[in-house]
């Protein structure tokens, strides 16, 4: 008979490891679900973070003076390209500012001045339950002005409305 005791001990054994795993595998999952949410969002803050930069770059040395970029709306649609360039979904570039500031303090673009770009993106979120995820990533990026453009006033574009 001993043999047949311990054979019912090991199914409620079995039965007892489903149910435990049952109650931890939420933690699991959940815990799995994150870091590929959060190392997706890493990815993504860093590919805002280029765009940005060459955004910055693009409105620092007036890389578009004879209308391959000839108005706010295309120097938005040149950056979102750039955020694609980078790794980020399409459409995701929401909106892109630029904000000029001359040696007076007017908004306007001249050489020496500083160009304050700003990028606003909307994240891809996996929506997993119980991982909070911000719902757009803002980066900001003031650069000194090197050579003016057509852009030279206050603009906002939005390349993805």
């Amino acid at each position: 008979m001993n043999g047949v005791a311990q054979r019912g001990d090991r199914q409620a054994d079995q039965g007892a490891a489903a149910v435990e795993f049952a109650l931890v595998s939420v933690l699991l999952f959940t815990i799995l679900f994150g870091i590929l949410q959060y190392g997706f969002g890493f990815f993504q803050m860093q590919a805002v973070a280029a765009t940005t930069q060459e955004a910055a770059r693009l409105a620092a040395v007036g890389l578009y003076p004879k209308g391959a970029i000839d108005g706010c709306t295309n120097f938005g649609n040149a950056v979102a390209t750039r955020g694609e360039d980078n790794g980020l979904p399409a459409a995701s570039v929401k909106t892109v500012k630029v904000n000029w500031s001359d040696s007076l303090g007017n908004n306007l673009a001249e050489r020496g001045g500083t160009a304050t770009i700003q990028v606003v993106v909307e994240p891809t979120d996996f929506h997993y339950p119980f991982v909070p995820f911000p719902d757009t990533i803002t980066r900001t990026l003031t650069i000194t002005v090197e050579n003016v453009g057509t852009v030279t006033g206050p603009c906002t574009a939005n390349p993805n409305p």
